[in-house]
This record gives C-alpha cells, sequence and structure tokens, in this order.
C-alpha cells in the first residue's frame, strides 16, 4: 500500500499561519520596537537597517494621500491613544501631524489638531504648553466655534491649577458670552462646577492674603507698643536696639507685651558659676509681675543668693519674693544712669550663686568687669 506523502508545514495545525503577518506593513498592528535607523552590520545597501525595513515601508504607507488625509489618520491614531489614557502617545501623533504637515493643513485642521494636544497637555499637567495651545487657537484671525469654547475652558482649568485664579474667571466669562453668540445653549455643568471652585480658592486665596497683612500690621503694631512700654521701664537697652528681636533665638519667644496679662514678660538666664558644669538655665517667659519665689524650686531658694549685674558693673542682691517689675526699677541708679540691661537686646541675666560663696564670686567678678 502506498505511503501518503508528508503533510506540508504550512498546514500543520500546530503551526501560527498568521504569526509573520505582523512583519507585513498592511497588516502590522503596532509600530515595531526597533526604532534606531543608524547604520550598523545589519544594513542594507541603502543604508538601511534590516529591522527597519518594515517601519521605513510602514511609514511610506502612512504617507500616502493628501496631507490632510494623513493628518486625518495620524489624529485618528491619536484619538485611540487618548480614550485609552495613553496621553503621551496621543500627544506624539498630534505633535507629529502638526511638525510635519502643518504648513499644508488648513487653519480648521490645525485648530483641532493644537485643541487636542492642548487636552493631552492638560492631562498630563503641562499647564503652560496647554495655555499654548490654547493661545494658537485663539490667535487672530479668531474663530467663534466649538474649537474656541474648548480652549476658553482649557485655559480656565490651566490657569486655575496655576492658581491664576483672575484670569481663570474671565477665560470662564468669555466662555459664557461666545457660547451665548453661537446657540452653544445652557452652560455645560463642567463650567459651572469650574466656576464654583474657582471663585471659592480665589476667596480662600484673598482670605489667606488678608489674615496675613492684617498679621502684619497687627505685629507693627504690637512692636511699638513694646517699644514704648520697654522705654518706659528703667531698663538699658542696647544701642541700635531691633524691636523685630531678630537675634532672639527662633525657638524662644522675645520679650512680648500684653496690658492684660501681667505687663511685659522677657527671656532670663540663671547662670550657675559654681556648679559643676557651671550651667545658663533658661526660663522661657517670665513676667514682670511675677517673683523667684514663684519661678524656683524651694530648695535652690534655700540653697542660692540671686544676684544681678548692672552694664556699669554694680552687683546686687535680689530679693526672692519682690516682683520682676520692682527689681528691674531698684537696679536703676539716676545720677549715674546705670541700671539692668536687656541682654543682646532680647534677654535678661540674673546669677545663682550658693551660700557662702557669694563674696568670692563677687571678688572674682569684679575682677573680669
Amino acid at each position: 500500500m502506498a505511503t501518503l506523502p508528508a503533510r506540508p508545514d504550512a498546514l500543520d495545525p500546530s503551526r501560527d499561519v498568521f504569526k509573520d503577518w505582523d512583519k507585513v506593513p498592511l497588516f502590522m498592528q503596532s509600530l515595531p520596537s526597533e526604532l534606531d535607523s543608524s547604520r550598523n552590520d545589519g544594513e542594507n545597501e541603502n543604508g538601511v537597517g534590516k529591522d527597519n525595513v518594515a517601519l521605513e515601508a510602514l511609514q511610506s504607507l502612512m504617507y500616502e494621500g493628501t496631507p490632510e488625509e494623513t493628518a486625518q489618520s495620524l489624529k485618528e491614531t491619536a484619538n485611540e491613544y487618548f480614550r485609552g489614557k495613553e496621553y503621551r502617545k496621543a500627544l506624539s501623533f498630534y505633535e507629529q501631524a502638526l511638525r510635519e504637515l502643518g504648513k499644508d493643513l488648513s487653519l480648521e485642521t490645525k485648530r483641532t489638531l493644537w485643541a487636542n494636544k492642548a487636552a493631552c497637555n492638560l492631562e498630563l499637567q503641562n499647564y503652560g504648553s496647554t495655555l499654548r495651545d490654547c493661545a494658537l487657537i485663539m490667535a487672530p484671525p479668531s474663530v467663534e466655534d466649538s474649537t474656541t469654547l474648548k480652549a476658553l475652558y482649557r485655559s480656565s482649568v490651566a490657569l486655575f491649577k496655576l492658581e491664576k485664579f483672575e484670569e481663570s474667571l474671565d477665560c470662564i466669562e468669555r466662555w459664557m458670552q461666545l457660547n451665548s453668540r453661537i446657540g452653544g445653549g445652557s452652560a455645560n455643568p463642567l463650567i459651572k462646577k469650574l466656576r464654583a471652585d474657582v471663585e471659592g480658592q480665589w476667596q480662600k486665596k484673598l482670605d489667606y492674603v488678608e489674615s496675613v497683612e492684617r498679621k502684619r500690621r497687627e505685629d507693627e503694631e504690637s512692636k511699638v507698643v513694646l517699644l514704648k512700654e520697654l522705654k518706659s521701664r528703667r531698663l538699658l537697652l542696647p544701642k541700635n536696639f531691633d524691636p523685630s528681636f531678630i537675634s532672639c533665638p527662633s525657638d524662644v519667644p522675645p520679650p512680648s507685651y500684653s496690658p492684660t496679662e501681667g505687663g511685659i514678660s522677657y527671656p532670663v538666664f540663671l547662670l550657675s558659676p559654681f556648679s559643676t558644669p557651671p550651667t545658663r538655665d533658661l526660663i522661657v517667659s517670665f513676667s514682670e509681675q511675677a517673683t523667684f519665689a514663684d519661678a524656683l524650686p524651694q530648695d535652690v531658694l534655700e540653697q542660692c543668693g540671686i544676684f544681678a549685674v548692672t552694664r556699669k558693673g554694680r552687683i546686687l542682691k535680689m530679693g526672692k519674693k519682690i516682683v520682676l517689675a520692682k527689681l528691674i526699677d531698684g537696679c536703676w541708679k539716676d545720677a549715674e544712669k546705670d541700671g539692668l540691661e536687656l541682654k543682646d537686646g532680647w534677654c535678661l541675666e540674673f546669677y545663682l550663686i550658693q551660700k557662702g560663696r557669694e563674696k568670692e564670686w563677687s571678688e572674682e567678678m569684679r575682677k573680669n568687669l
């Protein structure tokens, strides 16, 4: 019995007969991944890489027909990418159509491509590019149509995102006027929502700016009042005293004045030269109506005396139960115009000296003054 011939490979059911169709430009479903057309060992006699022959063929098919037809083909491809939310790919096709065919396209076609580019750039948060695309659409000779409406809407959104609220509202107003002139019907719900969002954010910005300005005015007024109050105390201020207290560390509140909370409060440093090691402790806010008995632990009060040194070097012992305002006043010596100084323009300094060592400390202090 005769043997049947072997089944041809083309009829082999395990073989995908459509596998190689993607290499034929007419049936390609996507661009090939090899986009490098630089010459290499695989180039043909025309200098075209073997891997790019298919791409060259596909491009020749794409650009068959009139510029308007080619632009329409590129636009439809871009539209598919846009619907699939692949905005960068869509943008590249719109740009390709304008870049390579723009000079041969009608104004209407170019305006459509610019509008679609603006939509991509808006989705990609390229707000500056969105505004440039929209400006091209609305450039003279201006056309009153739906494309201009889209340009005004997208310009308004981009300006809103850039926090240019007044300009954004201007675009919305122009949209409303144009929509009315061309018989576009009632305002689009998106426009209504955008307007509400812009007005809301603009009001917030205005409120914030006003609050900042109000605080600035209040701070200036507070500085004037504080400076007046400081000068009314018998307290020496440094030359070129700055009521802004810019030399005060940022984590320390500077002197402040409140008529309802005891007048002026100062940062106060307590220096303990006989501690091991010597310390410099800070009382962040010491009201001039408070006493050291209010501020210090009882054991410290029992073990130490409290001293102040005036600008001219007088050493004075402080009463522990006398309010700070009276201590400052008591340090003043009118004949010498001498008293306590606001150190560095923002703090007061006092010394905690262990009992029994006051004389030792005062003698050492006078040597160093």
